[in-house]
């Protein structure tokens, strides 16, 4: 279901000292120094609101399809949309 490409890695830096690793997936998990900090599969015990996205900008990230097919669709088509929009 989920792609090579879709993979995250990052540094949180401090002072230009490393002090933590970010490392998941897209629409997976994301996980800081390897400890799992969300879940795709426990996305029911989770509440996020989401802002109305009335007066933002059209590119505003929240009005995304793929994002928006992440919350109400199934993840394999949130993906093939994800994947949609990055090859238009």
């Amino acid at each position: 279901m989920f792609k090579k490409q879709d993979y995250i890695w990052g540094e949180i830096k401090k002072d230009g000292k490393k002090v933590c690793e970010i490392t998941g997936n897209y629409c997976g998990f994301l996980n800081f120094d390897n400890v799992r900090y969300w879940d795709y599969r426990e996305k029911d015990k989770i509440h996020f609101p989401i802002e109305a996205t009335e007066g933002c900008l059209e590119s505003d990230a929240r009005r995304r399809s793929d994002s928006c097919y992440l919350l109400t669709k199934p993840v394999d088509e949130a993906q093939a949309e994800k994947e949609r929009l990055e090859n238009i």
